[in-house]
């Protein structure tokens, strides 16, 4: 497979000192070769950023952002302003990926000739790996379909940042909204808004691990930022006459 296009890996990281080897291992040993890593230390005071610099040291495809703690957006933006890629991909760092994610988007992305590529995940729950099941292996959309998978069955999927690879020109002017949680809910439509076509692969590429002290399983005052984002989608849609 052509491989001549650069992939820009973004990892937000604060204190995943833990998670963080198994993650940055998993990227460095992508069949997909031609890739920038970059791990975005969002102000850290474990032993991440630590981690973060041994690594640097091992690969010359990794670059360290030490910032101030700004939160995931803030990190995720970070990471975009430096990016170099011709396309995009966020990984959690206490999240890995299968050895053929980026292959398997990559192909899928040029098969279709997508703006966006999107995978199937597997929870990891107490050491428990579990993937949704698709009466389909993998289908594009384009038009107002595209935002039909908001709502429906391929929600989970599809608004996420991560399990995705993106063209870059996608996110000119475009930026996570620093502050909140569920920050990806926010901008997806805008995402889908500038791509002429959106491709699923429904393997399960990407480990998602669920753990009981992270941010999105700790319930604050913020967690209401979801109610903000589900009518931000609803009044986006609204304007534009798709039906809800």
């Amino acid at each position: 497979m052509d491989q001549k296009e650069l992939i820009s890996v973004i990892v937000p990281i604060y204190n995943i000192q833990n998670y963080l080897k198994r993650c940055v291992d998993s990227i460095i040993n992508q069949t997909y070769k031609n890739i920038e890593i970059i791990l975005v230390d969002d102000g850290s005071t474990d032993n991440s950023s630590i981690i973060c610099d041994g690594y640097q040291a091992l690969d010359n495809r990794i670059t360290v952002i030490h910032k101030t703690n700004g939160g995931l957006s803030s990190a995720r933006n970070a990471g975009l302003d430096f990016a170099k890629g011709d396309l995009i991909s966020f990984v959690d760092g206490d999240d890995y990926l299968e050895p053929t994610f980026l292959k398997e988007l990559k192909a899928n992305m040029d098969l279709y000739k997508s703006d966006v590529a999107i995978c199937n995940l597997s929870k990891i729950l107490n050491k428990k790996k579990t993937a949704m099941k698709y009466s389909v292996d993998s289908f594009f959309v384009t038009g107002d379909n595209k935002y039909q998978n908001i709502f429906n069955e391929y929600k989970l999927l599809t608004v996420v940042a991560w399990n995705k690879l993106y063209r870059k020109k996608l996110f000119d002017n475009i930026r996570y909204p620093e502050g909140k949680i569920f920050e990806d809910s926010f901008i997806i439509c805008d995402l889908l808004e500038k791509s002429n076509k959106v491709s699923y692969i429904l393997k399960p590429l990407y480990n998602y691990v669920s753990r009981e002290n992270s941010l999105i399983n700790t319930f604050t005052i913020n967690h209401f930022d979801e109610v903000e984002a589900t009518n931000r989608r609803i009044f986006f849609l609204i304007i534009r006459n798709y039906p809800i």
